[in-house]
């Protein structure tokens, strides 16, 4: 069951704060939507939440995920694990009181300058060629205590394993390899066994042989009657 709302206010999409719709009515204007405000989150509901104004607070299966999920993003939780070439930059708090302090990040094969630039409140710190080895690196900035660790993981893209169809095969030359159909699964010891030691035709030859054998025998005895 969705919820309903007897009455409610029209919501204004500020684009400096990047509203994100979490329900929205059926004319699409927006029923409870999440803004951005400083370095958290703000839940604004189109209406309110009494009894003869909306039954979402009596729809639990709905109602409980949201207030979880609205804790959990509005926490304050910063992202601490980065991937090493997806990754480009990371973010932290604007803590530059004097302009001759810089962040740099350090870590156990040695320590660089990031590119920085302030935006806001914040200061986005750009990635380059220089952290190129996974593990820990402290942010530090100028010669002060670390102010945040950060976990630097190599791309593991290559473990996703992605395979060919029957089609894509099919276009491949077949010099270093052989597409099994459905129906030779079932003999697949057998294939393996042949294109290691090559077919075997001694066994065709000695049934060759045992029925001409029986056929030898068969005219001798009706041709002599």
């Amino acid at each position: 069951t969705l919820p309903t709302a007897s009455k409610s206010f029209a919501l204004t999409n500020f684009t400096a704060n990047a509203e994100e719709p979490l329900l929205s009515f059926r004319d699409g204007k927006t029923f409870l939507g999440k803004y951005n405000y400083g370095n958290g989150k703000v839940y604004v509901s189109a209406t309110s939440l009494e009894k003869g104004s909306s039954t979402l607070p009596q729809i639990p299966e709905i109602f409980v995920p949201l207030l979880y999920k609205a804790s959990i993003s509005s926490s304050g939780a910063r992202q601490v694990a980065y991937t090493i070439g997806l990754d480009d930059q990371l973010e932290t708090l604007n803590q530059i009181t004097e302009t001759d302090l810089v962040f740099k990040l350090s870590g156990q094969n040695g320590e660089f300058i990031p590119g920085q630039r302030n935006l806001g409140n914040k200061t986005v710190l750009s990635l380059d060629e220089n952290l190129n080895t996974s593990g820990f690196y402290d942010l530090q900035l100028g010669e002060g205590a670390p102010l945040a660790v950060y976990g630097f993981n190599y791309n593991r893209k290559e473990s996703n394993l992605a395979y060919l169809g029957l089609d894509d095969l099919a276009e491949l030359p077949k010099d270093r390899f052989s597409v099994l159909s459905n129906t030779a699964r079932a003999d697949l010891s057998q294939i393996v066994g042949e294109q290691a030691e090559g077919i075997s035709y001694w066994r065709w030859c000695i049934i060759l042989a045992l029925i001409f054998l029986g056929i030898e025998s068969l005219l001798i005895r009706f041709w002599k009657a």
